[in-house]
């Protein structure tokens, strides 16, 4: 769930930046790749339709440090691009933060750069952490046999 412009809610009557009360369609889709022991690489593929507005594109690639601490660095179709970072807390819990900024000069001095702050719970007890060592041990043994 998102909550735009939660400190800001003032609004532009001629200007409209996002879709209020219309149908959001979201896929995405990235495989984990294993550099290191510690040292993980995500590429991700985003895509999000909303009714009446241009579709959005985003790829992300992360890095991660022990699937504790991860940075990322995404790019999306109208020109934007983020830095992101996210901190798991514990197996239930990460905080996220996201900066989004456009990358080509003549847009950037819009002004128009988003922070984003996200909070993950996972509440069905799963354990993104005890469910990939799960499936390395279980990938392991495979190769043992």
């Amino acid at each position: 769930a998102g909550m735009p412009r939660l400190f800001s809610s003032r609004r532009s009557d001629d200007l409209e930046l996002q879709a209020r009360n219309r149908a959001h369609l979201y896929i995405g889709m990235g495989s984990d790749y294993k550099v290191q022991e510690s040292i993980h690489f995500s590429p991700q593929l985003f895509y999000r339709s909303t009714a009446g507005m241009p579709s959005v594109w985003e790829g992300v690639f992360w890095g991660s440090y022990k699937k504790q601490f991860q940075l990322g660095w995404g790019i999306r179709s109208g020109r934007t691009m983020s830095f992101k970072t996210k901190i798991s807390i514990s197996d239930e819990l990460q905080i996220a933060y996201s900066y989004d900024t456009f990358y080509r000069h003549q847009l950037s001095n819009l002004q128009m750069n988003a922070h984003e702050i996200g909070l993950l719970i996972r509440l069905n007890g799963s354990s993104y952490l005890k469910e990939s060592s799960k499936n390395e041990v279980e990938a392991n043994n495979f190769r043992k046999n």
